[in-house]
């Protein structure tokens, strides 16, 4: 994967964790919605943390079978080597992270470039 952004506009965005508004991103429109929590960044060195909620209009199918129409996910950004990973995720029955736990996963990727077209880059650019 690629990614084309700058440590400066990370700093920007995780610079301070107060004083943000929330972030919403549309990932693809009329389909889903990205969701970030100012509130949720932590600071450890070049490494962010947050979380976010991915949001779908209509119900997905996970690569288990089961269906969901929300995810919980935690990132880790490290804004120096410009690289993301998912340390969690959790799927919900409902929209924004209403309903039943459908599903977890933990540790899904070690750490990657950013892809140019994910939510994640927007925040990173």
């Amino acid at each position: 994967m690629k990614f084309s952004g700058s440590r400066l506009a990370c700093r920007r965005f995780f610079g301070q964790e107060s004083g943000h508004e929330s972030k919403s991103f549309i990932r693809r429109p009329g389909q889903s919605y990205n969701h970030i929590d100012p509130a949720s960044i932590t600071r450890a060195g070049d490494r962010r943390t947050f979380n976010s909620a991915l949001d779908y209009r209509s119900p997905q199918t996970s690569s288990t079978g089961k269906s969901y129409q929300s995810v919980e996910s935690q990132f880790q950004v490290n804004c120096r080597m410009k690289m993301a990973r998912i340390v969690h995720m959790t799927y919900y029955s409902g929209p924004m992270l209403t309903g039943s736990v459908v599903e977890r996963q933990g540790m899904l990727y070690d750490w990657m470039e950013v892809d140019p077209t994910s939510p994640v880059h927007r925040l990173v650019q």
